[in-house]
């Protein structure tokens, strides 16, 4: 809720969050928060491809356990969806999808070379979300949450190259 609090203050309405889930706490949090003021919000949830079990389970309409999977993105890997977040993420984000390991690699590889910023792979989600244009976007700020840094610098230069 801090998140969705800060964005409040510094962007007041109209704007659009994307942002990265594994079990949905996070963006459960943000999003209640921001809808539950009535702004003209936008919420995207993003995924990897490999471990989308919010976008099954939103498909099916229940909560799904895709079981263990590997992605780049290990941070976001969870079979399940929780209870609490899955109702959340049903009633207040907008749209949700998943994105390859590809457009993960290609958004950490923007980030670290054109922002020169350090971040785990799952981090740079949110980012490969946007970039994937797979959602019409109709506010014009845009936020993108970041949330991660544990990689190891091995890791990230072969990531990268």
């Amino acid at each position: 809720t801090t998140i969705a609090s800060e964005l409040i203050e510094d962007l007041k309405e109209k704007f659009s969050v994307f942002c990265p889930a594994s079990g949905g706490g996070l963006i459960s949090g943000i999003a209640s928060v921001l809808k539950r003021e009535d702004l003209k919000t936008e919420i995207f949830g993003f995924q990897p491809l490999v471990g989308c079990a919010i976008v099954e389970s939103l498909k099916a309409g229940v909560r799904v356990n895709i079981g263990k999977v590997n992605s780049i993105a290990d941070a976001l890997v969870a079979s399940m969806p929780g209870e609490r977040t899955f109702a959340y993420i049903q009633k207040y984000v907008d749209e949700f999808g998943a994105v390859s390991e590809l457009e993960i690699k290609s958004a950490l590889k923007l980030l670290v070379e054109e922002h020169k910023l350090i971040l785990e792979p799952a981090a740079a989600v949110s980012v490969a979300g946007l970039l994937s244009n797979r959602f019409q976007i109709k506010n014009e700020d845009v936020v993108c949450v970041l949330s991660g840094g544990n990689i190891e610098l091995e890791t990230l230069q072969r990531i990268i190259t």
